[in-house]
């Protein structure tokens, strides 16, 4: 792989998204990022903390290694937080970026790779864990923190991470925060903490096949969970 190659990479997801493959159900097919994908992207740029509630199935834990592991590989010397719902889900994440990292011949090499961190050799690490033991982060500044699914967590757990770990995490001038949240549109509590909330409804999700599952979904469902989970009517 050619240095222009490699600058048009870090310039272009689309292009960096058409070098990489991704696992599904029928095999491994070539990653291409969705409308609702896109979407989101472009509201991240113009926006540092941004919230977003999308139908489920399209791609957003997906969409968090993506960018996780592009901001890693083209930014040197850089923090990047991925918290997720549980431990489960934070593995599970660290393997997606494990696998879009391992998938090009960079020039950079892991000097770090275990249950919970990833460190290149440029410098930037991406650390995993979930909202329960989100303290670790306490006591520095990350530029890029990613929250998966955050607005299930239970009792006052994200509360209590806002108020002691938040400030903290998001203190760099180059933090910018995306928080993506599946299946659930009519949340009231979580969204107030955020400067911007997104909503995409499966209606505007531009994929032939994603429309053709949820066809079939919409017919085994009943119609208020569909609304609920899928089109987002009834947000508050």
């Amino acid at each position: 792989m050619d240095y222009k190659e490699l600058y048009n990479m870090s310039q272009d997801l689309d292009f960096y998204a058409s070098k990489l493959t991704i696992n599904k159900p029928d095999g491994i097919v070539s990653f291409k990022l969705n409308s609702c994908q896109q979407n989101i992207i472009k509201e991240l740029e113009n926006n540092s903390l941004l919230n977003v509630y999308t139908p489920r199935q399209v791609g957003g834990s997906i969409l968090i290694a993506f960018l996780a592991s592009h901001y890693a590989i083209f930014n040197a010397n850089k923090s990047i937080a991925v918290i997720t719902i549980n431990m489960d889900s934070a593995k599970t994440l660290k393997n997606l970026c494990e696998n879009f990292i391992s998938q090009l011949p960079l020039p950079i090499t892991y000097i770090v790779n275990n249950m919970d961190r990833i460190e290149l050799s440029n410098g930037t690490k991406i650390i995993f864990c979930s909202i329960n033991s989100s303290s670790k982060f306490r006591g520095r500044g990350y530029q890029r923190v990613f929250l998966d699914n955050i607005a299930f967590a239970k009792d006052n757990s994200f509360y209590d991470f806002y108020c002691s770990v938040f400030p903290t995490i998001t203190s760099s001038e180059q933090t910018k925060v995306l928080s993506i949240n599946s299946g659930i549109f009519n949340d009231t509590e979580y969204k107030k903490y955020w400067l911007k909330n997104l909503y995409i409804p499966a209606s505007q999700v531009n994929d032939k096949y994603y429309q053709e599952a949820i066809s079939k979904i919409k017919n085994i469902i009943s119609e208020d969970r569909f609304k609920h989970e899928y089109e987002g009517e009834i947000v508050v």
